[in-house]
């Protein structure tokens, strides 16, 4: 789940909740008391540690985000349906310098073109969050576009990934293919 339970556990849980339909109701100096659309309350301690900060997370997605069962090999098998995605405009995107190296190599291996990237971005099949990546995935034909946002408001496109497992078998990266 990422490094940042360990810095800032009660921040991400915060947006964690927001993102699955939760608010604030109360905070105190002891804690703060979430409240979710179905009336449901989850208390989260001010000093919360990370192994509980992730015990509370899981709970709490397991009864507010709608998940799909995919197979193992599945690039979206760890992706839910939730509310919240961040809009997507040219002003507000950067890419990572992992997602530029990883557009080439696609490029490359089966002449990915960015318009292919854009079209993920501007007309989605779907928009999907990952908690395994901290991202939100926008998946169009061939491609997952892994976005985060930063505390800025800034969208960065932190991956760019095959939409199955068969594209990825056909286009392995070169570490896991043995090198090229």
């Amino acid at each position: 789940m990422g490094s940042e339970f360990f810095r800032q556990p009660t921040k991400r849980l915060d947006r964690e909740f927001r993102a699955l339909g939760g608010r604030r109701l109360d905070r105190s100096p002891g804690g703060t008391r979430y409240i979710f659309p179905d009336g449901g309350v989850q208390y989260v301690p001010a000093d919360v540690m990370p192994g509980r900060a992730r015990a509370i997370l899981v709970s709490v997605q397991e009864r507010y985000a709608t998940r799909d069962i995919r197979p193992k090999d599945d690039p979206l098998r760890s992706a839910m349906k939730r509310d919240g995605a961040p809009d997507i405009n040219a002003d507000t995107i950067a890419m990572s310098r992992h997602a530029n190296d990883r557009f080439e190599l696609m490029a490359t291996q089966a002449r990915l073109d960015r318009r292919e990237i854009g079209d993920a971005l501007r007309f989605p099949e779907q928009v999907l969050w990952s908690p395994t990546h901290e991202s939100w995935m926008w998946v169009r034909g061939r491609v997952i576009v892994a976005v985060a946002e930063t505390d800025q408001g800034i969208n960065v496109i932190r991956t760019i990934m095959w939409a199955t497992s068969d594209l990825w078998e056909q286009n392995p990266r070169p570490e896991r293919s043995g090198g090229v």
